[in-house]
Formats: C-alpha cells, structure tokens, sequence
C-alpha cells in the first residue's frame, strides 16, 4: 500500500528547500576548500575540444607536482593572475579545487540531505548525467576525450507534489557559476547536461572510499552535515547567516584537519607516493546512462 507523503513548504525552523539545499552548499564547498590537492604548478590553455554532443569548448590542462599536497587558498596563485588575468583566473581556479570532487560532494552530504528534507515531504537520489561543459579541464597525465565522457554525479530532488529539481555542488568545475547550483529539472538539463538521459546511482558507486584518509574525511563531513542547528541559523538574516555558517565550517574542518596532521605517520603527514592523504580522487566511470 502505498503511503502520501508529508507535505509542507518550508521545515519545521521554516527553510524552503532552496534555502536548505544553499546551507548543504555552503558546508560542503567550504570542506572542498580546506582538504588538500596536489600542488598546482601551472593551468595550460591546451586549444579546443570538438564534442558530438555540443558545441566545442576551450580545455585547460592541469600540472601538479603530485609529490607536494597543500590545502588549496581562496584566490589563484599570482602566476595564474598574470597570465589570465584576475576574473578568469578565479574562474580557473575554482574548477581546479572542485574537479573531480562530484563523487565526494554527493557521498558526503546525501543522507543529512535526505533526512533534512523528509520534513518538507521531498526526497533525494543520487543520479549520474551528462555535463555540459563551458570549458574541459583534465589532469596532464588524462586523456582529454577520456576525461570529457566521465560521468558526473549531482543530486535530483523530488518535493512533495513531484516537482524536481537538480542539486549540483560542483558544477564549477566545468565554468559555470554556482549561483546556479540549484535549478528546476528541466531547466537545469537545458542549460547544463548535454541530454535528458541520467541514471540512478548504485553499488560501488555509493560506497565510501577505500582509502582510510579519504573515507574519513567523508564521514566526517557527512557528520558535520547532519549536526546544523538549524534553529539557530533560522534566527539570523540570509546574509549573516551564511557568512557565520561559512566561519564556523571553516574554523571545524581546519581543527580536525590539523589534529589529523599531528596524529598521522610521518608518510601519510607528507603524503606518501604524492597522494596518500592529500588527494581526494573521484570514482572514474564512463556515462552510463538511462532515459528519465
């Protein structure tokens, strides 16, 4: 028999559901900005990509020393500045810190995401599209083809009278900006997937990382999701809201970062073999997908 699901506008500290899912954002692209990736030595403009699906698009080619992790900064290195200038250059930068972090964004923040939004009666699922792209940028070592048919994650959300929308955390990987991270079903696949094809995340796709630095970073960023006090961001305007959010994320993620530091083996602290402990590396999969 099946069940009606619970209705209702806003939660029970009166969020609507963009407003619910803009606090999701805020948590987990601040714990993208504060996990290390491999040192960035330069972005190459590497000329265009002729795609089946779409018009062409610039790509950018990265060059890391995979041996040197750091904690990426708010704004781009000064060399990048120089030779893109100053808005592009965030732009780049941006897509460089959230590249290949779909997986992650997804796995870390599906269940609170989950529970949050039962209170409005919606629900949602772990789909994988095909992203249209602004720009393609790929690691040295990657094939650029290879790196252009790879599977993106994003979160489709269902309310409760069935209206769905599209929740992409990191979108700017691909050019966009992430003012749009949140966007009507339809809208968002006209805009921003090459088709209306998607299919339903599941099996090794969901489960948390192997590496026990990655996998914990994960759970506790998923913690972290599901301990909001929401009653409390309630009584604050938008603008301060977030912005305390924001410092509060910001303040615990680098606690539990530098404890990890102090605590870990000498080889993990420096990143054995230039990835242990510094890289989050995202499930490399081909698009599969199925027709919505």
């Amino acid at each position: 028999m099946s069940t009606k699901r619970k209705r209702s506008e806003t939660s029970e500290e009166g969020f609507t559901l963009q407003e619910i899912m803009q606090i999701f954002w805020i948590i987990i692209n601040t714990a993208i900005e504060h996990y290390g990736k491999s040192s960035l030595i330069r972005i190459v403009n590497s000329g265009r990509l002729d795609r089946e699906r779409s018009s062409s698009v610039p790509v950018f080619t990265i060059i890391t020393n995979g041996n040197k992790p750091e904690k990426v900064t708010a704004t781009p290195p000064t060399h990048m500045t120089d030779n893109f200038g100053e808005r592009e250059a965030q732009r780049l930068y941006t897509a460089f810190k959230n590249l290949n972090m779909c997986d992650w964004s997804v796995m870390s923040s599906l269940a609170p995401v989950k529970d949050k939004l039962a209170e409005l009666g919606a629900e949602a699922e772990w789909i994988s599209v095909s992203a249209r792209k602004a720009f393609l940028m790929h690691a040295e070592e990657e094939d650029v083809e290879d790196a252009d048919n790879i599977a993106h994650s994003v979160l489709l959300i269902s309310d409760a009278d069935g209206k769905q929308y599209i929740a992409d955390f990191t979108m700017e990987q691909f050019g966009w900006s992430s003012d749009d991270f949140f966007q009507p079903q339809n809208v968002y696949f006209q805009r921003f997937a090459d088709s209306h094809d998607w299919e339903i995340a599941s099996g090794s796709w969901t489960e948390d990382p192997k590496q026990p630095e990655e996998r914990a970073y994960v759970r506790f960023v998923r913690d972290l999701c599901g301990t909001v006090d929401w009653e409390k961001l309630a009584g604050q305007d938008e603008k301060t809201r977030l912005n305390r959010l924001q410092d509060e994320i910001a303040q615990t993620l680098k606690k539990y970062i530098n404890d990890k530091r102090e605590h870990a083996p000498p080889d993990e602290a420096e990143g054995e073999d230039g990835e242990k402990g510094a890289k989050l590396k995202s499930k490399r999969r081909k698009k599969r997908r199925r027709v919505s």
